[in-house]
């Protein structure tokens, strides 16, 4: 890390993260999406389970889109969960956003 430092300001963070299923082909994607959220509370796990396990349902209609996705808490802070999609493009991965604002997840 020390090599680091002149191109780097702050701290680095690192999260260990424990993967719901194995990210070998959100890795193998060309574009590998990392999205860090911070919980409120400990009982939020299980809404932001059922909501990222609804979403999961249609991540294999989108085009452009490797499947399967993966996400996990991080350890040993629980509440900080990372969610990794693999992509085929950046234009892809904006037009899914574009494309799932238009979906509600409820819990």
């Amino acid at each position: 890390m020390e090599s680091l430092k002149p191109a780097i300001s702050g701290p680095v963070e690192t999260l260990h993260v424990k993967c719901n299923t194995l990210p070998t082909t959100v890795f193998e994607a060309p574009i590998t999406e990392v999205n860090v959220f911070k919980l409120k509370e400990a009982q939020n796990l299980d809404a932001f389970v059922k909501i990222v396990g609804d979403a999961d349902q249609i991540m294999h209609l989108l085009k452009g889109c490797r499947t399967p996705t993966s996400w996990g808490e991080s350890l040993p802070t629980p509440l900080i969960v990372s969610g990794l999609i693999g992509w085929d493009s950046i234009e892809v991965s904006n037009g899914a956003i574009d494309l799932c604002s238009c979906y509600t997840f409820s819990v």
